[in-house]
């Protein structure tokens, strides 16, 4: 791939809150980039404020695929990094490569740079997982005035849960391998550059959560279904396409594109060669008769009664059961949905889709186990709905499918340890968000 001169970000966090910059600064610091430090080459590294800072790297490993590079605070040993390369080339790379697409090389140096930097230790309960940030692709300008001008990943080896080499490490790895991935084809190769084509959050998040468990098998993202089986999710009261960056919206992804993976192993490169990126893209990706709110509805139905065979081998946990005495009152939104035992619905709405426990359509509520509204209107970058009903169903959201920073929600998780989360922007999401850390 050749390298272009244009632009655009995307971030994975562990956190409980984000704080943004004002963007407005006194002064700002001498910018030392590229150039060479007692340590090693001072990069662009972002912060959890969202503050750019520069920080030595130096390379200390390379593989057949990748460089692994090590930060001034790091104290990753050269055997460590070399287990790093050796577990990206042997099961990340080919892994990921053969069910997406080939990863830019924004260097020319025929490898992806693998970043390990000491940032947050999680000692607050909440930290920075990892990220990858398109600008990297592009010729820094003023524009883009902190692109690294290398096809990078970033990935914090700080908290004691996410140590450099360790299982959750290689998640991360495998995750943002898939967002890097996805924008050098869909946006870099496809479209010459132009970031306006960027695949839709909810499906690049989707695919990256899938690309984890290609690597390592289903079996190492169950913890994801925990979010199913607890009533404070409120049994599908998160939309599938509109992202709120909350560990919910994670679960919902991933399981949706491991059923669909199950049907058909080819579905990301499939998608990938479809040049809208879009939830139309995806809708005509599917095909064959069988649209996405189809697809919704199975998964729905599917999921409640654990049918294994619809879910790549070792999907569901020993343990797992959908707890479908959810919130009498919720918040149903386009591709929401909720779970009730069955006799328990209490009315019956027009505007909304009522399933049996076969997964058909039915307009008896005595029978319903489940409802859905699914957005049969347009599946547009600015979605805005304006439906309310009654009973189970009080009102719809008025959102845009893609995050906006506004829309970011504080992140917790219920378990003891944080959860990685990817907050994935577009460029004109963050480019005034940026600041330079004095």
């Amino acid at each position: 791939m050749k390298k272009l001169f244009s632009g655009s970000l995307m971030i994975l966090l562990i956190l409980t809150a984000c704080t943004f910059g004002n963007n407005e600064e006194e002064s700002e610091p001498k910018d030392l980039h590229g150039t060479e430090g007692s340590y090693g080459i001072y990069y662009y590294l972002i912060n959890s404020d969202y503050q750019v800072e520069l920080v030595q790297f130096k390379k200390i490993s390379t593989g057949t695929y990748c460089t692994v590079w090590s930060d001034q605070n790091s104290d990753l040993d050269s055997g460590t990094a070399a287990s790093i390369a050796s577990e990206f080339d042997a099961n990340i790379y080919n892994a990921v490569t053969s069910n997406f697409a080939d990863p830019y090389d924004a260097d020319s140096d025929g490898k992806v740079a693998i970043f390990v930097y000491q940032g947050d230790d999680g000692s607050s309960g909440s930290y920075v997982a990892g990220y990858f940030f398109n600008w990297d692709f592009y010729v820094k300008n003023s524009s883009r005035p902190y692109s690294n001008e290398k096809d990078v990943i970033y990935i914090n080896g700080a908290p004691s849960n996410h140590e450099p080499g360790d299982a959750a490490f290689n998640m991360t790895l495998a995750h943002e391998f898939q967002h890097l991935c996805n924008f050098s084809y869909n946006v870099m190769d496809e479209h010459s550059g132009d970031d306006n084509y960027q695949t839709f959050t909810w499906i690049d998040e989707g695919f990256s959560e899938n690309a984890s468990a290609l690597c390592y098998g289903y079996s190492s993202n169950q913890d994801r279904l925990s979010y199913f089986t607890y009533s404070s999710f409120g049994n599908g009261e998160v939309s599938l396409t509109l992202w709120e960056s909350q560990l919910e919206n994670y679960a919902l992804v991933y399981a949706f594109f491991a059923r669909l993976y199950k049907s058909s192993n080819s579905i990301f490169s499939t998608f990938y060669n479809e040049s809208t990126n879009n939830t139309t893209g995806l809708n005509t990706t599917l095909g064959g008769g069988s649209s996405l709110n189809d697809q919704f509805r199975g998964f729905l139905i599917d999921l409640k009664n654990e049918t294994s065979s619809a879910f790549p081998t070792n999907f569901f946990p020993g343990t797992f059961s959908i707890d479908a005495n959810g919130s009498s009152n919720p918040e149903i939104i386009p591709y929401a949905f909720l779970y009730r035992t069955q006799g328990n619905f209490t009315s019956i709405n027009s505007n909304i889709d009522y399933l049996d426990s076969s997964g058909n359509l039915t307009t008896n509520k005595d029978n319903a186990v489940a409802v859905t509204w699914l957005d049969n209107s347009s599946w547009s970058d600015d979605y805005a709905g304006d439906w309310s009903g009654t009973a189970e169903e009080t009102k719809a959201l008025t959102s845009s499918i893609q995050p906006t920073m506004s829309q970011l929600r504080s992140i917790s998780s219920s378990s003891s340890e944080p959860k990685p989360i990817d907050l994935h922007f577009r460029n004109k999401d963050i480019s005034s968000n940026l600041t330079r850390k004095k």
